[in-house]
């Protein structure tokens, strides 16, 4: 007579393939982690920021995410006596171009979504210590479409802008390689209106792809007051993916 299976042998194959054996059967997850930043050089920024505004960047850097998320932060200059980081933030979400991108794609690692009221209120508590935050009424339009800000003032003179925006319009405005693009601009300045701080976000070209369009004043909402824009868009160079 065949002697019975004892109960711990069936859990002892188990335990060996799901220990020393599981490099067989472990999901490579290389492509969903995002990669290290990596420092830029000027002539790979991601936007043309307008040269009569006088703003030039100080550094930016980048990383990835597979082929499908790319993060770009560039340092801004301050020129007030306010703590904290004047920056552009751009992040982009490309299309996949594979069956196998479609069916392995990372989870949305980067801020795409826009801000909740309540996320929103955080992000100024961090951003503006100490200063009187409030949201503005109604958006504004710049090169790429409507977007939304906040104000920020202190005791002083200082006066500071947070705005951001997504573009998601893919029959006017990005190509079919891009999904998505979501901006967000924080700036200080000493003594200036807020308006004058949001008008290099307003009008900064896009270069992270060479066919993304500025948006048809037809898709503006009446509620969207509309900048005429004097300064036509660079010409972009190259294609980042």
């Amino acid at each position: 007579m065949p002697k019975a299976i004892s109960p711990a042998v069936p859990a002892l194959l188990a335990a060996l393939l799901l220990g020393g054996c599981d490099t067989l059967y472990r999901e490579d997850i290389s492509g969903r982690l995002p990669t290290s930043w990596v420092r830029l050089d000027a002539e790979d920024y991601p936007v043309v920021l307008p040269a009569e505004r006088g703003i030039v960047p100080v550094a930016a850097r980048t990383r990835r995410m597979g082929n499908i998320f790319q993060s770009y932060r560039m340092v801004l200059p301050n020129p007030t006596t306010l703590a904290g980081e004047n920056r552009l933030n751009v992040d982009v979400e490309y299309v996949p171009t594979s069956v196998f991108e479609m069916l392995d794609q990372p989870p949305r690692a980067f801020p795409i979504p826009l801000y909740t009221a309540t996320t929103l209120e955080a992000a100024l508590q961090t951003e503006f210590p100490e200063m009187e935050t409030e949201m503005a009424e109604a958006p504004r339009r710049g090169r790429y479409g409507i977007y939304d800000y906040a104000v920020a003032r202190g005791d002083g003179s200082a006066t500071c802008v947070l705005a951001w925006q997504l573009l998601d319009d893919r029959k006017r405005v990005l190509p079919e390689s891009i999904k998505a693009i979501r901006l967000e601009w924080r700036y200080c300045g000493q003594g200036a209106e807020p308006l004058a701080l949001l008008r290099p976000f307003e009008r900064l070209s896009l270069t992270v792809a060479p066919d993304i369009l500025p948006a048809e004043p037809a898709v503006v909402p009446a509620s969207a007051r509309e900048i005429p824009d004097e300064t036509p868009p660079a010409a972009p160079t190259r294609v980042r993916r």
